[in-house]
């Protein structure tokens, strides 16, 4: 298995330093679904308004092992081709102009 300091060293490095001050969640949605060392990315033709609530509205999250409506504040990894798309539909996915 590979080791890659983004996805694994950092994350370690900071549960393991300072544990009593990590919010034990993960505020990044990450779609590591297709398997391998790397998430998924997200291209133009993926970014649709039903995929972002799809996003924003989770199915089960938790905050310090309890239930909440607030899921994540990020995503990755969308390519640079995605980014008109994101922004367009961002206003219409958030509720503001």
């Amino acid at each position: 298995a590979s080791c890659y300091a983004d996805e694994h060293y950092l994350p370690t490095f900071v549960s393991a330093k300072f544990w009593k001050r990590n919010s034990n969640r993960s505020l990044t949605w990450v779609d590591w679904s297709k398997g391998g060392p790397h998430p998924a990315k997200f291209q133009r033709r993926d970014v649709t308004i039903e995929f972002l609530k799809r996003l924003r509205s989770g199915s089960h999250c938790e905050y310090n092992g309890k239930r909440t409506n607030i899921c994540f504040l990020f995503a990755r990894k969308f390519l640079p081709n995605a980014l008109d798309r994101l922004l367009r539909f961002a206003p219409k996915v958030m509720g503001f102009n």
